[in-house]
């Protein structure tokens, strides 16, 4: 028997929401449900292991706090103009506020401090998302425009920072990321391309000197569209890979094969992991709203 949503309190759920391909059975075959609250303009998510969501919401310069069971409430506001918020392997957690153009981090004792500063990238300068490791390396995917002829186009790179400074420039073979995750599983940066869509797996090796050998691995390429630049990726411990952009929400596996394919009611733009009912759930933001992509709990 196929698997009920199971729609959360205070929301009707998003009814017909068919995947495409063959859904690994831990997912709920049939769509997906909204989560509850005010209208907002929803960039990224995390969900925090202690039970509780945080989405960050721009217009409102604030941090969005939700559990099962209520409403959203404010988390932190101001919040310097978030954008993309991130959890390290230590659970403490960095937003990148546009406003103060830095990217903080909240310490164990509340502490709210800046671990770089993102003038330092260039005038023209712009991050299409970051990651952070257990060793306090700090990657940030940019993308830079530059005029071409009678046009201009972006041109990306991935930096790796350490104490407020930059160490090295990595995934040389990503032109135009839009997406990056760090998996401490596998000591690996993940990334997703913008125009084509092509998932890369860059594996940290030894180290030399200040910088570390990468082995680059292109898994797949899920999309042709010049169109796209941005969108989200994020691998869960068990190596399942989740990316959204306007072409909707794939999964795909760790050989590049794409398991799955959803189309929201709203644009897709971020993923992440975890939920109220398992940590094998895939959370997305989309517009004005977040969306919660269930899995199976037995």
């Amino acid at each position: 028997m196929m698997a009920q949503v199971r729609p959360l309190p205070g929301t009707a759920g998003v009814p017909e929401l068919k995947w495409e391909g063959s859904v690994p059975e831990l997912f709920v075959p049939d769509g997906a449900c909204r989560l509850p609250g005010k209208h907002l303009k929803a960039f990224g998510a995390c969900w925090v292991s202690a039970g509780y969501l945080l989405v960050t919401d721009l217009g409102r310069d604030l941090i969005w706090f939700w559990q099962p069971g209520g409403l959203p409430k404010a988390f932190r506001k101001p919040a310097g103009g978030p954008t993309f918020l991130k959890l390290d392997p230590h659970g403490r957690l960095h937003v990148l506020e546009n406003l103060c153009s830095s990217i903080s981090r909240t310490e164990i004792d509340g502490g709210v401090v800046a671990i770089v500063d993102l003038e330092k990238l260039g005038n023209n300068a712009d991050v299409a998302d970051f990651a952070v490791d257990a060793d306090e390396n700090l990657y940030i995917a940019v993308r830079t425009e530059t005029v071409a002829g009678f046009g201009s186009q972006k041109i990306g790179t991935i930096q790796r920072f350490r104490q407020f400074k930059k160490v090295e420039e990595v995934g040389s073979e990503i032109p135009s990321p839009i997406g990056i995750d760090w998996d401490e599983e596998r000591s690996s940066l993940w990334a997703v391309n913008g125009p084509d869509g092509a998932v890369w797996q860059l594996r940290r090796e030894t180290k030399e000197d200040v910088s570390y050998r990468w082995n680059a691995r292109r898994l797949c390429d899920l999309w042709q569209d010049d169109e796209i630049d941005s969108g989200g990726i994020a691998v869960r411990k068990d190596g399942l890979i989740g990316v959204a952009s306007m072409a909707g929400v794939f999964l795909i596996s760790q050989e590049g094969e794409t398991l799955g394919k959803l189309h929201l009611p709203e644009p897709p733009f971020r993923v992440c992991w975890g939920g109220p009912w398992t940590p094998h759930d895939l959370l997305v933001t989309a517009g004005c709203s977040v969306y919660l992509i269930p899995g199976r709990t037995g």
